[in-house]
């Protein structure tokens, strides 16, 4: 049987990674109101007179183009932070709940018939297995996270004009 003092241990850690996962999921709500607020804003900013005009329409696009841009850069940047977040406050979880599995191991073996001890062993090993394949797609999960933010960079770039070439006949 598990101490009390190991089971504490567990809630109050698990406690702290759920206040950790809820806290990390506000911030990232407010930080997407924010960005919501930014769009609306944005897009309410242009005037119908100079959407109408021909250099206002296209500075009114090449604004919204660049805004959106920019959002879309901010979102992407969230998300891949999030996701990073998220995956660490998992680990702390994963780390707990292995720490508590492996007592309840130990505890089995120490009261478990000598004829159980290969099983027990076996049941060890496994755990270990699972931890190391855990860890790998949490540093993929990592990888791709900073991945979506490295290509929301490349996507959200602005388009370069290429210059028009100059005429051989000068």
């Amino acid at each position: 049987m598990l101490s009390p003092k190991i089971i504490s241990r567990y809630q109050s850690g698990t406690l702290t990674n759920l206040r950790s996962l809820g806290m990390l999921t506000l911030g990232v709500m407010q930080q997407v109101h924010g960005m919501s607020l930014r769009a609306v804003q944005g897009g309410a900013g242009h005037s119908v007179a100079s959407a109408f005009s021909p250099a206002g329409a296209i500075d009114a696009a090449s604004s919204r183009v660049d805004g959106a841009r920019e959002l879309y850069n901010d979102s992407m940047h969230l998300v891949s932070g999030y996701l990073i977040d998220l995956v660490k406050v998992a680990e702390s979880q994963w780390a707990l709940s292995h720490r508590c599995v492996h007592a309840s191991l130990q505890e089995a073996h120490h009261w478990a018939p000598r004829e159980m001890d290969i099983f027990v062993s076996a049941l060890d090993l496994a755990l270990d297995a699972a931890e190391s394949t855990t860890e790998n797609l949490a540093d993929a999960a990592v990888l791709v996270a900073k991945r979506l933010g490295d290509e929301a960079d490349v996507l959200s770039a602005p388009v370069k004009q290429v210059a028009a070439p100059h005429s051989a006949h000068g």
